[in-house]
């Protein structure tokens, strides 16, 4: 398991998974530091109707809180929202 620095998570982070022997399914996994570099869309068809929502994320991101460094991940699968999680460093 390889974990990245701070330094290596960049804004709009990109990697390709092609299928392996051209079988399979290719996915992309996105990694950005604020919600709003993903698609509303995209996320909320993911979480349709949830209470931390899309809009919840982005009233984090838009507080600019000192002590959190957040982060989110979405995957695509053959160009269409398969997975998203959002995550946090914590200072203290």
């Amino acid at each position: 398991m390889n974990l990245l620095t701070n330094e290596e998570i960049k804004d709009n982070t990109q990697t390709q998974h092609p299928p392996e022997n051209g079988a399979g399914f290719s996915f992309e996994t996105k990694i950005v530091r604020r919600i709003d570099e993903i698609s509303a869309a995209d996320w909320e068809s993911l979480y349709p109707q949830v209470l931390e929502g899309y809009r919840f994320f982005k009233a984090l991101d838009d507080s600019n809180l000192q002590q959190f460094s957040l982060y989110y991940i979405m995957v695509y699968q053959d160009g269409k929202p398969a997975g998203a999680t959002s995550c946090f460093l914590f200072q203290f």
